[in-house]
Parts: structure tokens; sequence; C-alpha cells
């Protein structure tokens, strides 16, 4: 027969008792749960509870309530629950509780800490519930969402849904700008807080004491967040230009001849014009480290051989780099190329590619950049979204770099061989040539490109896709467009006339402002002449200009049209049919767009005058996702709609 000592027993009981406890409680922070008391022991009169051995949760019911032990109690005895600070309500039996809603934002700027008592500590991060890990007293600045502080915090459950912050959304840290307490910036991929009353020319990451971490954010599809300076081409005064973020102004040099701003950009001639960046900030300097990237547009005109975008010289060290374009004898010998090169070490790292999709004087303008970052050795160049060449070995090179000289379309002159001179010059257009802080993803280079191009930016104010009525399936006209991009777009109005004449506004439709995705606008119109109807579309500008578009008529005497395509969704191929029902003798342009509103695709055929059936094959560049289709029977806009490709 086994014989236990009544201090041995007591100690297994209550063992046993927060075990049980600890295993209830984690089935409460499931969800939002009912509070079941019959679950619990109830208190009893002259009972000892104790928080000790590790601070395990001490639960009991009380009339038809929960109560747990107060985090700051070790041992308590004697005064029933709903008398005494000893304990705490939790709640009635039966009520329901959400433990969601015990837990405060984790704070990156506080001590969270176990003691005394094993204080239960419950913090809400990224959505989410973490408890204080048993055993564990203490805690600072690590972030309970991330996998290597498991340790410290347990999962408990998800509270709600989380969105990553746009790091748009904060301001750039720049060096020349005083802060003051509770600013918050962006720096380096994290946003923090100013804790002083006043903080200049100390950077967030290098002086904790000045700032507070917040967190992380999610790079915006403009890139904005990174920008260290990019200097806009359109905008500038006399012969001073100024980046629009870390304020270096360039000084521009031509020979006395007068500069005209050509938007987009400014044309270089390649002869004696070039723009040599004055002040050099901490920021943009240190944008030129381990990690980065230089990007522009630029449009290529001239007969130089060797012809540099940019230049960046550190005197002391004799370091440089530079971006150019090397102009072979046939277009197929054309290349670009990028290259660091420290000559104090010997050390010269290059990337280059021949041929390139660009071609002196071709009235185009292409996107280019190049990202280099030490984290997994890798310098990149590409040219209009697409990864032209890549060096790995960056890894080997230590590329720790402060500029002493930048200057735009040359050469730097006083660089060693240049005697002072600009050299290679560059020829053709540029705009918006940017310095980031660091290396950009693919989605974020395609989302430039998309969005960035001085073709877009001075395009018309709206580009249409089509402007089509339809007679309604029973009565009426549906009046339907599509816009491939806007820019400043206030509104349109739908303009309506039963002779082509006299026209009455019948409709107002709010644009969308600035973008270059599709956009769908509809309208049903009940009233339509017995005859033709002639419709108008007008769109007009913020600043109130307008635009007229072509005058369009339709007669419904019935449903005149009966276009379907299929399969949707499509894979290798999609089928188009419809009726003539007028005998339209005339070619049909069927065209694909994508959703930024670039052409894809484009197929031609003569429509029959009866039935029409159209095989449309899909070009194997199309990736899975969805487009848009545009019909014409000659210039009559027939048929406009989304479809799916699969791949």
């Amino acid at each position: 027969m086994l014989y236990i000592v009544p201090e041995t027993k007591k100690y297994l009981m209550k063992n046993l008792l927060y075990t049980i406890a600890l295993i209830l409680f984690s089935q409460l922070l499931s969800a939002q749960t009912t509070i079941e008391c019959a679950d619990y022991p109830a208190w009893e009169v002259g009972a000892e509870y104790n928080r000790d051995l590790g601070g395990q949760p001490v639960w009991v019911e009380f009339d038809n309530a929960l109560y747990y032990m107060a985090g700051d109690k070790w041992y308590v005895s004697g005064t029933a629950p709903d008398q005494t600070d000893d304990w705490t309500l939790l709640g009635q039996c039966g009520d329901q509780i959400n433990w969601c809603d015990f837990g405060n934002e984790w704070d990156s700027e506080e001590t969270y800490s176990r003691d005394p008592g094993g204080e239960r500590i419950f913090v809400l991060s990224r959505g989410d519930l973490y408890e204080m890990a048993w055993g564990e007293y203490w805690s600072f600045n690590e972030p309970p969402y991330k996998e290597q502080y498991s340790n410290r915090w347990t999962y408990r459950q998800h509270c709600f849904d989380y969105v990553t912050p746009q790091c748009g959304e904060y301001a750039l840290w720049q060096s020349d700008i005083p802060y003051s307490k509770n600013d918050e910036v962006f720096y380096n991929g994290l946003v923090y807080k100013c804790k002083n009353w006043w903080s200049k020319n100390r950077n967030p990451e290098d002086y904790p004491a000045d700032w507070m971490q917040i967190g992380e954010c999610e790079p915006d599809g403009n890139n904005e967040s990174c920008l260290y300076a990019m200097w806009d081409f359109n905008n500038f005064s006399d012969q001073v230009f100024s980046d629009t973020v870390a304020q270096s102004p360039a000084t521009l040099h031509n020979g006395g001849e007068e500069v005209v701003a050509d938007n987009p950009g400014v044309d270089f001639n390649g002869d004696d014009m070039y723009l040599e960046v004055d002040q050099i900030s901490d920021g943009l300097s240190a944008s030129l480290n381990n990690e980065g990237s230089i990007s522009c547009w630029c449009m290529l005109d001239g007969d130089n051989e060797i012809q540099h975008l940019f230049h960046v010289w550190q005197e002391q060290g004799n370091r440089e780099a530079g971006l150019y374009f090397e102009q072979g004898d046939t277009p197929d010998q054309n290349s670009i190329g990028f290259y660091f090169s420290d000559y104090s070490m010997q050390v010269t790292e290059t990337v280059q590619n021949m041929p390139v999709p660009i071609n002196t004087g071709d009235n185009q303008w292409h996107h280019l950049l190049v990202n280099w970052n030490r984290n997994d050795g890798t310098l990149s160049l590409w040219v209009d979204a697409v990864m032209i060449a890549q060096n790995q070995s960056l890894d080997d090179f230590n590329w720790q770099m402060r500029a002493d000289h930048i200057t735009l379309g040359s050469k730097t002159p006083g660089f060693p061989g240049t005697q002072n001179e600009p050299s290679e010059l560059y020829a053709g257009k540029m705009d918006k040539l940017r310095f980031c802080s660091r290396a950009l993803s693919e989605t974020e280079i395609q989302g430039m490109y998309d969005m960035d191009s001085p073709v877009y930016e001075y395009s018309l104010p709206v580009e249409l896709l089509y402007f089509n009525p339809e007679c309604g399936t029973y009565n009426g006209v549906n009046v339907e467009w599509s816009t491939a991009s806007e820019v400043n777009n206030d509104y349109f109005t739908l303009f309506r006339s039963y002779d082509g004449e006299n026209w009455d506004a019948i409709k107002k439709i709010d644009g969308a402002g600035n973008t270059n995705e599709v956009q769908n606008y509809s309208f049903h119109d009940v009233e339509p002449a017995t005859h033709d109807t002639y419709y108008r579309l007008m769109q007009t500008d913020f600043d109130g200009t307008s635009e007229v578009f072509d005058v369009l008529a339709i007669y419904c005497k019935y449903n005149h049209k009966e276009i379907t395509i299929y399969p949707n969704p499509a894979r290798e191929y999609i089928m188009l049919t419809f009726i003539n029902e007028h005998h339209y003798e005339a070619p049909v342009s069927v065209k694909v767009y994508d959703a930024s509103g670039r052409l894809r695709h484009e197929q031609n055929y003569f429509a029959d005058p009866e039935y029409n059936e159209m095989r449309i094959n899909l070009p194997p560049q199309l990736n899975a996702g969805t487009y848009y289709m545009q019909v014409k029977l000659g210039e009559q806009d027939l048929y406009a709609s989304p479809f799916v490709v699969q791949r």
C-alpha cells in the first residue's frame, strides 16, 4: 500500500486543479464563448487558493458567476469573491464573452512582465490575440506575430482581419526636416514615431532614443515610399531643377542656350547639355549603399556612341557608378549597362545586355531600372518592366558609397580622364529619374511601368475604348462606354437627340479622376425615339475643360443583335458569334485589352451578311486573369465585355 503524506497530497491536488483549469481556459479562448460555470469548482469557505507554481490561473464559481484570482495576488483565503478585490469577476454564468476584448494593442515601447503573481497578459497584434507565455517574466520590443518570439507569446485566437498599411501613407524621413513629438515617418521599410520634442538629422534606425518603431508597412504601387530623390524634368525655373523629395537642386548646363520644357521630359542635345546636382542630402547619398534602385524614363535620339543617363562619383576613395547606353553599328548591337567601380580596390561589378529593345530615334518612351541588393548578391537591369540581365556575384563586392557628385546626362566633369569637361553625353528626352533606398520587387517595377509612363501623364484626359448604345431586351436603350485610362476626369455627360441637331443632357456620371485601369459606365434610357435616336458623350475635367466624342444613332424596332462569346473562362481560344441583323458587309475588328488598358491582341476578318462565327486565338503570352474584348463592325461599336483567361 502506497502512503502519501498530507503535504504531498495537497501539492498534487493543487497541481491537478491548476492543470484542469488551464485546459478549460484554453478551450474558452477558441472564440466568443458561453461561460459554463459548471466546469469550474465552487468557491469554498475556508479554502486556501494559491497563485504559486508558475502563476497558473485559479478559477471559482460563486453566486452564479465566474471569478478568477486577481493577477497581483499570490494567496487568498476566507473572504467571498464578491466582497474583495482578491478576485476579478469574469461574468455571470451563461453570459457570452469574447476574449479579444481582454487584449490591448501591443506597444513596442512597453515592457511586459508577468510579475507579480503571474498576472495574465493579453495583447492584440496584427488582428490576433496573444497571451504572454507561462514562465516568461518580461518582454520588450518582441512583436508577438513574429515566429522567433513564440517562446514569449502564445497565440490564442484570431480577432479581426488586419490590413498592412501602405508605406506611402507616411512621410519619408528626411535629414533636413526637424521633427517633433508624435510625428510619424517611413524609413527603410518601417514606420516610426518621434519620441522627442525635437529631432533633426537623426535617422530612426540609428537613433532609437529619438524614434519608436511602430511596425512594418506594405510598399505602394508608385514606390514613393522608398524615394530619396526624384527629378521631375517638367517642373523647373530658369536653369535650376529641384528634386521632389530630398530637396537636392541640380543646375542645368546647356552652353548658354535657352531651355524649353518639352513635356513630357527635357530634350538633352547630346552636345553640351547636362544636369549637375548641387546639394546632395545625407538621405540621397545613403540611398546608394548596399541596397537600392535607380530608374528613369528615356527616349533616345542621337549618334553618340556611349551615352550616360546618370553618373555618380565618390571623389574620396575614387568610386563611381553609372547607367549608360552604347550604340552599336546595327540596332541588334545596341546595349545597355550599369556598373559599380572601386578603383582603390581595383574591383568592378557590371551588368550589361545586348541586344536591347531600344533604338535611337524610335520615338518611343522606355523605362530603365537597375536594382542592387547585397543581401541576395544580385545586380539586375530592367527595360520596360522586363529583366534583361542579372549579375549574381554582388555579395563579393562591398558597395559603400557616399556621393560627392551626381550628374544627369553625362559623366561627371572633373572625373579622372574627363579634363573637367562633360563626356559621353546623353542625347534624347529624359523624365522622372528616381533614386530609391531599397531594391524593388518585380510587382513594384511592373506597377511603376504601368502607372508612371510620361505618355500616360500627358495623354488625352480620357482614352475611350468604346461608346455603344444597344437596344434593351424589352424596351429602352442601354448606353454603355468604357475607358482604358483617365486623367483628371471629373464627370461624363450623356446627351440625347431625336433629330441629331437639338440635344438634351439626360445623365451626369462621375468619372474616376486619375486611373490607368479599365473603367465601365452605363445608363438605361427609357425614352428613346420610335425612329432613330442619337446619343453623344461629353467628358469634363476638374478644371472645366470638356471633350466631346462622336455621335452615334440607333433604331430599336426589336432586339437586333444576339452576340455570344464562349467558352468563358477561356484557355487557348474564344468563339464569337452574332447575327448581322442589318446585313452590314464590313470588316470586323476584335481587340483584347488587359486590365491596365493596354492592347494585347488584335484579330480581323470580313463580316458575313447573315450569321457570323469567329474563332479568336488567344496568344500564349496572355497570363491568367481578366481581359476586355472590343468588337467593331466597320466603324460601329458592336460589343465589349470582360472575359477570363485560365492557364
